[in-house]
């Protein structure tokens, strides 16, 4: 009785998702998007004559780096019933059939202004107040920095390639004001800097160890 349970069982279970191929072009680049909340998505297209469109989705397998263009084929699994807030497709990489590098640098993301919100400090986390009081600017074509700490003003060079930041000698006003204290933390946070991320329009500072952070968002 139980094998024939089994057996009736299994055709409505096998029922419920169904596989398919797909070809996609993906950019060079991810760009911010809004899906459950910000994110960052690929840009894919069918055709080359497409336009590029977002892709809000995981795919398994896909080692992406920015700076190429690829075109892959993927087995894409859909699903009838899901969980409220999840997808009803999933996606796997069965082969990259190309991969092209192009000109894109992926550090041009961090051209522009940025204003510091959040310091993670080993265990300490502080929010800034005035959400607008530090901030710094960064050119990627010139290398150079510029900005506002806590009460001074700042300049100096810095070097990324690819994941890596390297911020050299800044120099600084010398005013003497409430919350000096804060601001000489945040630069020796900011000389301690070794990698960045950017997620949905927020760029993170990572030191070498991870554990501290800054984090910014871009007005």
């Amino acid at each position: 009785m139980k094998q024939l349970i089994l057996f009736l069982l299994l055709p409505a279970f096998t029922a419920s998702f169904a596989q398919s191929k797909k070809t996609y072009f993906v950019a060079d680049h991810k760009s911010s998007c809004v899906g459950a909340g910000p994110m960052e998505c690929y840009l894919v297209k069918e055709k080359t004559k497409d336009e590029w469109g977002y892709f809000y989705n995981f795919i398994e397998g896909f080692d992406y780096q920015e700076g190429f263009e690829y075109k892959i084929k993927v087995s894409v699994t859909q699903y009838e019933q899901v969980a409220a807030d999840a997808s009803r497709f999933t996606y796997r990489l069965l082969k990259v059939m190309s991969k092209r590098k192009t000109n894109y640098n992926p550090t041009e993301k961090l051209q522009g202004k940025w204003v510091l919100e959040y310091i993670h400090q080993d265990t300490t986390f502080i929010r800034l107040i005035d959400s607008t009081s530090a901030f710094m600017e960064l050119n990627s074509s010139t290398g150079k920095m510029s900005g506002k700490n806590i009460c001074n003003s700042f300049f100096g060079p810095f070097k990324a390639t690819g994941q890596q930041i390297e911020i050299g000698d800044m120099g600084s006003t010398r005013m003497m004001c409430e919350g000096m204290q804060l601001e000489n933390i945040i630069f020796k946070m900011l000389r301690d800097m070794k990698t960045w991320s950017i997620k949905a329009n927020r760029l993170t500072l990572y030191s070498a160890n991870q554990l501290d952070r800054l984090e910014f968002y871009k007005p």
